[in-house]
């Protein structure tokens, strides 16, 4: 007869910039907390190539706090990439999948 009941997995040793990057993006998965109106401006504000820090300074009429909140969001939800194995700050240059056009 099958065992029934919960599985897990103990992961342990991964890099320690990494793991921290992830920790602090793990910010962005709360979307209670989000101004989803925020993160829409700061998602149309992104291009591949500019740094958090850039992308930021472009969005205005929202408090920065909600600001920040929304690009850790867009990172957390892989809407936007970036090195995590350098510490995660405002000169972390973002990179934006093309999306393809469909006909």
């Amino acid at each position: 007869m099958p065992k029934q009941g919960w599985r897990y997995e103990v992961f342990h040793g991964g890099d320690a910039v990494v793991m921290a990057n992830l920790r602090f993006l793990a910010q962005g998965r709360r979307s209670m907390f989000l101004d989803e109106e925020c993160v829409t401006v700061v998602s149309a504000a992104g291009r591949s190539g500019m740094t958090l820090g850039q992308i930021e300074g472009r969005v205005s009429g929202f408090d920065p706090l909600d600001v920040r909140a929304s690009v850790l969001a867009l990172l957390w939800r892989k809407a936007w990439t970036t090195d995590l194995t350098r510490p995660l700050s405002s000169r972390s240059v973002v990179s934006v999948p093309v999306k393809e056009k469909r006909c």
